[in-house]
């Protein structure tokens, strides 16, 4: 378990390094917008797409 938050840790330190730089920042912020705008409304499409093939 302490391999997992180990290797989490990591991770969440290089995104905030990667969040340092300007331009970056603005990009990484624009996406989370886009994802945060477009996922209320495909998540249900996609679920009725999902359960009208039968899967």
């Amino acid at each position: 378990m302490t391999k997992a938050i180990l290797i989490a840790k990591s991770m969440v330190s290089e995104i905030e390094n990667i969040r340092e730089s300007a331009i970056l920042s603005k990009a990484i912020e624009a996406v989370e917008f886009i994802t945060l705008l477009t996922l209320p409304i495909l998540l249900p499409l996609g679920i009725m797409i999902i359960s009208s093939n039968g899967y």
